[in-house]
């Protein structure tokens, strides 16, 4: 009986050695696995990296229009819209060779969701122009104007975008479009400041007048001045 109790307790300790080293050994594996599994991971490199892409090197005007949807209006010509806030970006009218390049300096949109594109330049040893584009199809297709600056020149926009049209002129009056092609207007407004055929405008709280005399505004007040700097 001794001996027979002997063989069975040597036999269940030896089954728990067993059982511990079996244990030990799959415990050991895992590891080994798991670290293998984590170098391989950190090794791995995803298959696409989404990078932000420019429109071009510079633009002009830049309309936001609703949520991530943006027009970037381009320097050397075209414009470049995207739709999720600046990652990728669509190039439309920007090929010079082709028929439907689009030249404009500003955008805007109206109360009727028409986009306005407005290219003006008050020439210096060229001619001055004015030219005025629309498109009722969110800018796939434009229709063209031209405008006589001896007698009407808009210069830039001067409504907020979504709102019923108005230009500024380069001689500082504000116009209001009364139909939905560009072709009639009506003044709102002048801004004397803004007179450009007088005027030599300075952004911020000063401006220049012609005919050798200056103004600087302050507060409610302005101060003139002689071409040589000193007051009046």
């Amino acid at each position: 009986m001794l001996l027979t109790w002997l063989f069975q307790r040597q036999t269940y300790l030896w089954l728990i050695v067993l059982n511990c080293l079996s244990s030990s050994c799959n415990s050991d594996l895992k590891r080994t696995e798991d670290n293998q599994n984590a170098h391989t991971a950190l090794e791995i490199k995803p298959k696409s990296v989404r990078k932000p892409t420019s429109p071009d090197k510079a633009v002009y005007d830049l309309l936001p229009v609703n949520g991530d949807t943006l027009i970037a209006v381009k320097w050397n010509g075209g414009l470049a819209i995207t739709t999720d806030a600046g990652l990728h970006w669509q190039n439309m009218h920007d090929q010079r060779q082709k028929r439907d390049f689009l030249y404009i300096k500003y955008l805007t949109i109206d109360q009727h969701h028409v986009l306005w594109g407005l290219d003006s330049w008050p020439g210096v040893h060229e001619p001055a122009y004015s030219r005025l584009a629309y498109s009722t199809d969110f800018g796939k297709t434009w229709t063209h104007g031209e405008f006589d600056t001896h007698t009407f020149f808009p210069y830039e926009f001067y409504s907020l975008p979504g709102k019923a049209l108005r230009v500024l002129t380069y001689n500082g009056k504000v116009y209001q479009m009364r139909d939905r092609k560009g072709k009639k207007w009506d003044i709102v407004k002048t801004i004397t400041e803004l007179n450009n055929t007088v005027n030599d405008t300075v952004p911020g709280d000063s401006y220049s007048m012609g005919g050798g005399s200056s103004f600087w505004k302050q507060a409610n007040s302005s101060i003139e001045r002689k071409p040589d700097g000193n007051t009046l």
